[in-house]
C-alpha cells in the first residue's frame, strides 16, 4: 500500500478485513484513520464491490482522499465527511 503505514496496531484490523471481505461486498468503515483498512477492503471487494468511509474530520477526509487516489481506488472507495452518532434525545 502506498500513502499509508501498516503499523503493528493495524495488523489485527487488516487480518480481519482480509478474512471477512469478499469480492462484490459493500464495506462501511466508521472512522477512516490513515486509510489502511479502506485500501485493504477495496482490494478484497474488488471492482464489483464498494467501500464507504465515514470520517468526521475534514482534514482527515482530505488526507484519505489523497491516499485513495494514490492507491488507484477512487472507483471503489467513497469518502463521506460525516459524523455517525446515535441521537440520544
Amino acid at each position: 500500500m502506498r500513502g499509508g503505514n501498516e503499523k503493528w496496531y493495524k495488523k489485527p484490523n487488516i487480518k480481519s478485513v482480509k478474512f471477512h471481505v469478499e469480492k462484490g461486498d459493500t464495506v462501511v468503515i466508521i472512522g477512516g484513520g490513515k486509510g489502511v483498512s479502506s485500501i485493504v477492503a477495496s482490494r478484497c471487494c474488488g471492482g464489483e464491490g464498494k467501500v464507504i468511509v465515514f470520517e468526521g474530520s475534514k482534514k482527515r477526509a482530505k488526507e484519505l482522499t489523497k491516499v485513495v487516489r494514490i492507491n488507484g481506488c477512487e472507483d471503489i472507495v467513497e469518502i463521506r465527511n460525516k459524523v455517525i452518532a446515535r441521537n440520544t434525545t
